[in-house]
């Protein structure tokens, strides 16, 4: 159950235009802001920016828009200054750039931009992930026209001219109830991330039911032309008579293995050799099934220790958040070196010791990068947990078969070196007669 106070908060807005010239910068307050102008002035255009930078999938710019590059917002998330930017582009699904400090920061250093995709995959997080993530958000599943993401939560945040004033929801074509009260909940503070993993289970399972039933009537109706058995009481006779024929097959074999071997030809001795490759090549390929088993455990081990070492240095990070954030509000009185008393002269914002500037919501921004890239390190380390242990399982799976294989070639072999020595006795015993 979600039980967080999450803060989204716009300070500065920036649009530039393709020749880097700054066409809108403006700074927000806290409380009502009021964006006015006279009609066809762009009212609805730094709207649709303000959603499009916080995430929205915006794609119908007006002319004037479209003379623009991108678009740039200084935010505050949970108390924590970060700065995204989007390009301003005709086709949709977008990825955002995320600075971890503010503006005036990120036009100092142009390296230390993330572009994360608009669309999760196995081993990429999207930007949902990230500010989900840096504003304690729950992990929303996701299960294809059911997706949790940015877009979404600003749907009931944000409404166009567009949309109908009757509607909470920001008007889109398609709009599944069980993405809507999704987003309710989260906003509320009631996700339960259980049961909207059962209703998602649900749906899907509706889903298969439905294809089953379609693939049931498929089968049935071919069948029944082309066999007659489409019912459980003749596919059953079938079986019965299937398993009769089997029974005389093995009668038959049984017979003929009782049937007493004349002679030996020289075919004898080319089936015992082709036996003999084949179980050396059955041989050969356990052996390399156990050295791989065998790699693959170590990898597996090691990938698990990296993936418990991330996640404790995790944990720790956000310890030690919690603890600067409680120690913060305990100023020091004496000094820790002469044990005097401090005197109170700091200006507001500055470190009571050093005399420093503060910089918390610097520190706050790089705290969360830092767990961004250690929780993708972790996702991506899972990823490469998930294949190691699948081709073990292939290969484990694969090894009793091979076993089995070399067992009865074994066998095969041994009855055929004992069938050849049976066949040179009996000539032996006709040349000494």
């Amino acid at each position: 159950m979600m039980n967080v106070k999450p803060i989204l908060f716009l300070n500065r807005l920036i649009v530039r235009t393709h020749n880097n010239q700054i066409a809108y910068d403006e700074t927000f307050h806290n409380g009502v802001n009021i964006i006015r102008g006279q009609n066809s002035s762009g009212k609805s255009t730094i709207a649709n920016f303000i959603f499009y930078v916080f995430g929205g999938d915006f794609n119908n710019w007006t002319t004037e828009a479209l003379k623009c590059k991108e678009v740039i917002a200084e935010v505050c998330i949970n108390g924590a200054v970060v700065t995204l930017k989007r390009s301003i582009n005709e086709s949709g699904l977008q990825p955002m750039s995320i600075f971890w400090n503010n503006y005036e920061e990120s036009k100092k250093d142009s390296m230390n931009w993330q572009t994360f995709p608009y669309k999760q995959t196995a081993n990429t997080a999207s930007y949902t992930n990230v500010l989900f993530r840096a504003l304690a958000f729950p992990e929303v599943k996701s299960a294809e026209d059911s997706n949790i993401t940015m877009h979404q939560i600003l749907r009931l945040l944000y409404i166009d001219q567009e949309t109908p004033t009757q509607s909470l929801f920001r008007f889109e074509r398609f709009d599944p109830p069980l993405t809507r009260e999704a987003v309710a909940e989260i906003l509320l503070g009631v996700y339960d991330d259980s049961l909207y993993f059962q209703r998602l289970r649900l749906k899907q399972a509706k889903r298969e039911k439905e294809e089953k039933d379609r693939e049931f009537q498929n089968l049935n109706k071919v069948f029944g032309q082309a066999t007659g058995v489409n019912t459980v009481a003749a596919v059953q006779r079938e079986i019965e008579s299937t398993k009769v024929n089997l029974s005389n097959i093995n009668t038959d074999i049984a017979e003929l293995r009782q049937q007493q071997i004349v002679k030996t030809t020289k075919r004898t001795t080319l089936i015992s050799e082709n036996i003999q490759s084949d179980l050396s090549e059955a041989k050969n390929k356990i052996r390399v099934l156990h050295t791989h088993i065998n790699q693959l455990d170590i990898d597996i081990a090691d990938s698990k220790q990296f993936i418990s070492t991330l996640e404790k240095r995790i944990s720790e990070l956000n310890n030690s958040l919690l603890t600067r954030q409680i120690l913060g509000e305990l100023p020091l009185t004496h000094c820790p070196q002469c044990l005097n008393e401090l005197i109170n002269n700091v200006a507001e914002g500055h470190c009571f010791l050093c005399k420093q500037p503060l910089s918390n919501e610097a520190e706050k921004a790089n705290a969360k990068r830092l767990l961004q890239e250690m929780d993708l390190q972790v996702k991506e380390s899972k990823s490469l947990l998930e294949e190691k242990e699948r081709k073990r399982a292939n290969f484990s799976g694969e090894l009793p078969m091979c076993i089995e294989t070399a067992r009865s070639l074994q066998k095969q072999l041994d009855l055929s070196i004992q069938n050849s020595q049976t066949t040179r006795d009996e000539r032996l015993d006709d040349l000494l007669v």
